[in-house]
């Protein structure tokens, strides 16, 4: 909704015309136990349903849906509809310390699918978690850390969390500015090398995702390449001398 069509709508309907009316997007065609079915099939691969190979499709999966539940999709909404059953969430962090190489630190969560209450994605306290268990003690010493607006790193419970760290200071990156943020390289190279694989199922995905991941870990010429294409210079200073 553009700035316009709140100020209408706060004129005309008062706040509560603004309140939320929930996540927007068709509503999927197949409910939770449809998919958890629809996930089971896809997992055993198409081989088992009939077909000479092992690579999916979103025309066989339409087809699987058709025959399975009398149901007919769109390519393109079949396409979104992945997303409504499993994913491979990450986080990570690329950090620099003058005299040292840098360092690529990652984590990964799993979204097996729709369950209530289940989270589909790092929270503030996964975030926490990849600052304590994985970037603070491995690095050592206070950090200095720079990541975007996600709703998760401005968040009020994030902000309560980075308060509790003394050793842990915090700048936001201008809104709508990835060409400052390197890991946004980590990400389009990940994907590019994914892209003409034929995932078969979550754990698969996952155990590529980390195999791609920790090679990346070991070049660290690669971490200084998209750490320089950003254009920061990420060495910290030492003021001169007064005497």
């Amino acid at each position: 909704m553009s700035a316009n069509r709140w100020r209408r709508a706060l004129a005309s309907g008062g706040r509560q015309t603004l309140a939320s009316k929930g996540p927007g997007g068709a509503r999927s065609k197949l409910d939770p136990g449809q998919l958890r079915v629809l996930e089971t099939v896809l997992d055993a691969g198409p081989a088992a349903s009939g077909w000479s190979d092992q690579c999916w499709t979103l025309a066989r999966i339409a087809e699987i849906v058709r025959r399975q539940f009398g149901v007919e999709y769109t390519l393109a909404g079949l396409d979104l509809l992945p997303h409504r059953t499993k994913r491979v969430s990450m986080a990570a962090l690329i950090c620099a310390k003058a005299g040292h190489r840098p360092r690529l630190i990652y984590r990964i969560h799993l979204d097996r699918g729709p369950a209530k209450g289940r989270r589909k994605g790092f929270t503030e306290t996964d975030y926490a978690r990849l600052l304590d268990d994985a970037a603070h003690q491995q690095l050592g010493g206070p950090i200095v850390l720079v990541w975007d607006n996600l709703n998760t790193h401005v968040s009020r419970t994030m902000r309560e969390l980075i308060a509790a760290r003394l050793w842990l200071t915090v700048y936001q990156l201008p809104p709508y500015a990835p060409e400052l943020n390197p890991v946004e390289g980590v990400w389009s190279l990940l994907k590019r090398s994914l892209t003409n694989l034929t995932k078969q199922s979550l754990d698969q995905l996952t155990r590529l995702v980390k195999t791609r991941l920790k090679r990346m870990q070991y070049r660290p010429c690669l971490i200084d390449g998209l750490v320089a294409k950003t254009g920061l210079d990420l060495q910290c200073s030492v003021p001169p001398s007064s005497d």
